[in-house]
C-alpha cells in the first residue's frame, strides 16, 4: 500500500471512530442545573449494583387493647426497634418490636404533654420529642419511662427580641409562617423548620420559603435564626370558585431532608438533590437525567377522580378546573423520598403503572444502588437497621396501620 493511500486509510477510520464517539447522546442538562458547582451528573442508563428483597415481617396497629382513630399521622422507630405511631385523637401509641402494644403516650388536648394535632416524632438519647402543629410547641417525654418533662413553645412572637430576618416580608406578603417540622440536631438542641402554614392566598404562591432556625431545648428559646432559606413549591391545585386541594402528585413540590452532616433539598420536577452544610452553605449537588412520562388532561382528571372518590360535586369542580389551567406536561420525576440510617435516599420514581413506583435506591454520592418496583398504596415513612417501615390500609378491615418489612440485599 502506498503512503498516501495508507494515510487516507487511517483518516477514513479516524473520522469513524469520532463520528461514533460524538453519536452517543449526551444528556440534556436543564439550564438551572448546568450552573451549579461541584455538580456531579450520572448516567442515564446506570445500572444497579444490588438487588433487593423485600419481605413482611411484622404490623403494628389496631389492637384488643387499643383502639386507634381514624387517621394515622405519622410514625417513627427509635433504636430499640420500638414503633411509635400518631392518633390525631389519642396521643402516640407506643408498640413493642415484637408487635406489642405497650402503651399510649400523651392525649387528646391543650395542656402540658396533650396534643391536638401531634406530627413530627424524634429522639434525642434520653428523650422522646412530639411536635404539635396546631399549638405550635414540642413536648419532650422520658424515652424510658414516657414521663411528660416539658413543652416548649415553636411561636417565634415568644420572643420579640431574637427575631429572623423573614419575619417582616414574609407578613408584607401576607404569609403566615410557623414551626411545620423539625430534626435532631448533633449538639442534642433541634433545627426547627419554618413555613407558610396551610393553603392561604395562592397568589403569593412563588414567594414562599422553608426557613430553619436551631432551638436549644435545655433553655427552650431560639439560639439562631436564618441557617437555611430555600424556595417552598406547593403541590396544590386550585379550584374556580374558590378552595384547593393539597398534595396532588402531578404537580411539582419541594423537599427537605436533614441529617447529621447535611440538609438535603429536592424539587420533584428535576432527579436534583442540593446539599447544604450545617451552616447552610450550599455543598455539591448530584443530578440523575431521567425521562419522564407524558401527563394528559385525561390522565390528571382520572388521578383526581381516583383520589377523591364518590364526591361528584367536587369532582365536577376539579375535572373544570383541570381543563382551564395550565397544568404540566409531565409528571414529576418522583415522589416524596426517604433518607434511612445510613444517609441513602430511598426515592419513588412516577412510571407508567399507575398502581406503583420504580424505588430508587441512591447512595450520598447519587450513585444508584438498587431499584425495585412498590404498590403505591403502601406508603413507604421509614428505613431504620435494614427494616422498611409502611403506612397501608388493611383490606378487611379498612383500618390503618404500619407494616414493617425485612430488607435483603444482594450483588447483581
Amino acid at each position: 500500500m502506498k503512503n498516501s493511500d495508507y494515510l487516507c486509510f487511517n483518516i477514513f477510520f479516524f473520522l469513524l471512530f469520532i463520528a461514533g464517539c460524538t453519536s452517543e447522546k449526551e444528556p440534556d442538562i436543564p439550564d438551572h442545573i448546568q450552573h451549579l458547582t461541584n455538580l456531579t451528573v450520572h448516567p442515564m442508563d446506570a445500572e444497579p449494583e444490588f438487588s433487593i428483597q423485600i419481605e413482611q415481617d411484622q404490623n403494628f396497629g389496631e389492637t384488643e387493647e387499643v383502639l386507634i382513630g381514624s387517621f394515622i399521622g405519622n410514625m417513627a422507630v427509635d433504636n430499640s426497634g420500638r414503633v411509635y405511631i400518631t392518633d390525631r385523637s389519642q396521643g402516640i401509641h407506643v408498640y413493642d418490636a415484637d408487635g406489642t402494644y405497650l402503651q399510649r403516650v400523651g392525649r387528646d388536648g391543650a395542656g402540658p404533654g396533650e396534643f391536638q394535632s401531634p406530627s413530627s416524632i424524634r429522639f434525642t438519647d434520653d428523650n422522646l420529642i412530639v411536635m404539635d402543629l396546631s399549638q405550635p410547641k414540642v413536648s419532650l417525654f422520658d424515652l424510658e419511662s414516657y414521663a411528660h418533662i416539658k413543652d416548649i413553645s415553636l411561636s417565634i412572637d415568644d420572643d420579640a427580641a431574637n427575631v429572623p430576618a423573614w419575619m417582616e416580608s414574609t407578613q408584607e406578603e401576607g404569609l403566615t409562617y410557623q414551626a411545620i417540622d423539625y430534626y435532631g440536631n448533633s449538639d442534642g438542641n433541634v433545627l426547627v423548620i419554618f413555613g407558610h402554614s396551610g393553603v392561604g392566598n395562592l397568589q403569593n404562591r412563588n414567594r414562599r420559603t422553608w426557613e430553619i432556625s436551631l432551638l436549644d431545648l435545655s433553655e427552650g428559646r431560639f439560639l439562631k435564626h436564618d441557617i437555611l432559606s430555600v424556595e417552598d413549591v406547593i403541590d396544590v391545585l386550585a379550584l374556580e370558585e374558590g378552595g384547593a386541594i393539597t398534595s396532588i402528585l402531578f404537580l411539582p413540590k419541594t423537599q427537605i431532608e436533614i441529617t447529621a452532616n447535611h440538609y438535603i433539598y429536592s424539587n420533584s420536577n428535576d432527579m436534583l438533590f442540593k446539599f447544604y452544610d450545617k451552616d447552610g452553605d450550599y455543598s455539591h449537588a448530584f443530578y440523575h437525567p431521567y425521562s419522564k412520562v407524558a401527563l394528559t388532561l385525561n390522565d390528571a382528571v382520572d388521578y383526581m377522580q381516583n383520589l377523591l372518590g364518590d364526591h361528584d360535586e367536587i369532582i365536577d369542580r376539579v375535572t373544570s378546573s383541570i381543563l382551564n389551567s395550565e397544568i404540566p406536561q409531565s409528571w414529576p420525576v418522583f415522589n416524596t423520598f426517604v433518607v434511612d440510617d445510613k444517609n441513602r435516599l430511598w426515592i419513588p420514581t412516577i412510571i407508567d403503572d399507575t398502581e406503583a413506583y420504580e424505588w430508587w435506591v441512591l447512595d450520598e454520592d447519587g450513585e444508584l444502588l438498587a431499584s425495585y418496583t412498590w404498590p403505591r398504596d403502601k406508603v413507604v415513612k421509614v428505613v431504620n437497621d435494614g427494616m422498611l417501615y409502611a403506612l397501608e390500609t388493611d383490606e378487611k378491615t379498612g383500618l390503618q396501620q404500619v407494616v414493617r418489612y425485612d430488607i435483603q440485599i444482594t450483588t447483581n
